[in-house]
């Protein structure tokens, strides 16, 4: 039975997806449809367990990545992911290790013998307009998650990679599209994906940068670290996500700095601030002459909330083809938040 759900969508560019060279912003080979079918195919005979490829809480600040269902309809994609958590989150729930993908068991109420606690994500992806979009009902978004496991499919699992016998173990040669399956040299595999900004909202700030008498920014540092004076009289620094951390507790943070930014340092401030990976709280923001109001960098993201009808698989997952039907039926609403 479908039911309406209120979910929160935001939309990524994505920039980068295939086979590049250096310094290159076209691919030579590949592209965000090719390796989703890529993926799908790869994925098919699979238990659930078997599609972890990478630890993404080591190297990303994220959970275990797992492939939980994907599905492609018309010109667009549903991805879900299954993100692992600690089996010692109360209330967690958990997925059968040797469920297949796309129609993984989800226990509630707990964590099961065999399963794999956590919760699940879900992107829909638009190859022909290069949107990922994030589809969230109440867990984290798992964006980063998500990139770092295409990335890591690229580089390691998809049909261009080359692979050599190095003392007994398959190692990564490199990489080609070629018949003979002869190394292309200097190319390698990329995922980026940057923040959708309303280009109005830019624009409204490099039209009015003569105008910016102040820089703020909102966000975390660790409350074991040191506040060097060097940090905060370098506040260019902290704007541009460079605070000294430790892997300890971490407190909020609010700074602001009375700077008047060149357009070059504003574009630069923003496209850095595009590459953070943010908690909500943090967040860049300006003040201009004559205007006492705060203006943050988070309102220009192409972002909004929209009911959708989903088939419930149980409280932790959705049926990701109704998802994705529901999706597809309310394309041109959603659409409207990149404007």
């Amino acid at each position: 039975m479908l039911t309406p759900e209120e979910v929160h969508i935001t939309f990524f560019n994505i920039n980068k997806c295939g086979f590049y060279k250096a310094r290159d912003s076209s691919p030579m080979f590949g592209g965000v449809d090719d390796i989703l079918t890529q993926v799908q195919q790869w994925s098919m005979a699979l238990d659930l367990s078997q599609t972890k490829l990478i630890n993404t809480a080591t190297d990303a600040d994220e959970d275990p990545v797992y492939l939980f269902g994907l599905k492609k309809k018309a010109a667009s994609w549903l991805v879900a992911t299954w993100n692992e958590v600690p089996s010692s989150v109360s209330g967690v729930a958990s997925v059968s290790m040797n469920s297949k993908v796309g129609d993984a068991k989800v226990h509630l109420n707990g964590v099961v013998a065999n399963s794999i606690p956590g919760y699940a994500t879900y992107f829909w992806i638009i190859p022909g307009r290069n949107l990922l979009a994030t589809v969230k009902f109440s867990n984290k978004s798992g964006q980063p998650g998500l990139a770092a496991y295409l990335g890591t499919f690229m580089s390691r699992y998809c049909r261009y990679v080359v692979l050599e016998n190095r003392n007994g173990i398959d190692a990564v040669a490199g990489y080609t599209n070629t018949s003979n399956r002869e190394v292309i040299p200097n190319i390698g595999p990329q995922f980026k994906t940057k923040l959708y900004h309303k280009p109005a909202v830019i624009k409204f700030f490099t039209d009015n940068v003569a105008t910016i008498r102040r820089v703020l920014r909102r966000g975390h540092l660790s409350s074991a670290s040191t506040i060097d004076t060097s940090l905060w009289q370098n506040f260019i620094k902290f704007v541009h996500g460079q605070p000294n951390r430790a892997n300890v507790t971490e407190q909020r943070v609010y700074l602001e700095l009375d700077y008047r930014p060149s357009t070059d340092e504003l574009l630069q401030m923003i496209e850095t601030e595009n590459q953070l990976q943010h908690r909500g709280f943090d967040d860049l923001g300006f003040m201009f002459d004559g205007d006492q109001k705060e203006h943050w960098l988070s309102g220009s993201r192409a972002a909004g909330v929209i009911s959708l009808n989903v088939k419930r698989i149980n409280e932790a997952a959705v049926d990701i083809e109704s998802l994705l039907q529901s999706l597809q039926d309310n394309e041109n609403e959603i659409l409207k938040f990149l404007q």
